[in-house]
């Protein structure tokens, strides 16, 4: 599966971005209005629509397809 065959949600992608910025879960869902849990399964799903292994890596692949902004 790689991120073309299944874009990412909007929400993800806003996760991404926050997690990114260096933001906690807590923080993230602060800020979007939604539960930890809620944070933690849209990261869960946009690393595994991007088939990273990891939050760091899904980043990476995130910031190469442009997904998210730097």
């Amino acid at each position: 599966m790689t991120g073309e065959e299944h874009p990412l949600t909007p929400r993800e992608v806003e996760c991404l971005e926050w997690l990114g910025r260096g933001r906690t879960y807590a923080a993230i869902a602060s800020e979007m209005s939604i539960a930890v849990a809620t944070v933690a399964m849209h990261v869960t799903s946009a690393r595994r629509k991007l088939g990273a292994a990891t939050r760091a890596q899904a980043l990476v692949i995130a910031l190469r397809r442009r997904l998210i902004d730097p």
